[in-house]
């Protein structure tokens, strides 16, 4: 909301909820005068927190969520950020032949608490340092396995890892030129 419309979000309950039915001078609604088409992209059911009634208000075109996606990798709450940017990407390229400029927002899972990782991805948490001469150390933190700050570590490093997936995947297919993307985890 806030990066929408440049407001501050409600002192009490939520904008989306609360604030629903408003007029916004909003991101997407001055793209959209600039012939951007707007989509709004979650791997969450998109009526969640009311936002496929709001992210409208706001201008998007399409809001696009966890019905219009396969899921076929879950880790934590929902759709895996890896899952999710691979169909995303499919999804851009068809927008992408039907309008000449558009506006996306991605709104990320994995990182969102409690942060959990299941077993069967390579996510350690090893962090490489330079000693005295120079030389490069591996330093491994088994301290931190299974803690709350382990988890986000672990947590972040997927997102970042998954991130750079999608960065390459629209790059190869050249989805970047006429395109505004905003990319955001779940908050928490």
């Amino acid at each position: 909301f806030t990066f929408n419309t440049s407001l501050m979000p409600a002192n009490s309950g939520t904008a989306f909820v609360s604030y629903f039915d408003r007029t916004y001078i909003s991101t997407p609604l001055m793209l959209k005068e600039k012939g951007y088409y707007n989509t709004s992209m979650h791997g969450n059911v998109a009526s969640y927190w009311n936002r496929s009634v709001m992210h409208k208000t706001l201008g998007y075109d399409e809001v696009i969520g966890k019905s219009k996606y396969e899921i076929d990798e879950v880790i934590g709450l929902g759709l895996s950020d890896k899952s999710f940017f691979r169909q995303s990407v499919q999804k851009l390229k068809k927008i992408s032949e039907e309008h000449e400029r558009f506006y996306t927002t991605m709104i990320m899972l994995t990182n969102h608490t409690p942060f959990y990782i299941e077993d069967g991805y390579d996510v350690t948490l090893k962090v490489d340092e330079k000693d005295e001469y120079g030389n490069t150390v591996t330093n491994e933190y088994p301290y931190l396995e299974g803690t709350k700050l382990g988890n986000y570590l672990k947590s972040v490093h997927y997102a970042d890892e998954a991130f750079g997936e999608l960065m390459t995947q629209l790059e190869e297919e050249g989805l970047l030129d006429n395109a505004v993307l905003v990319i955001y985890g779940d908050h928490d």
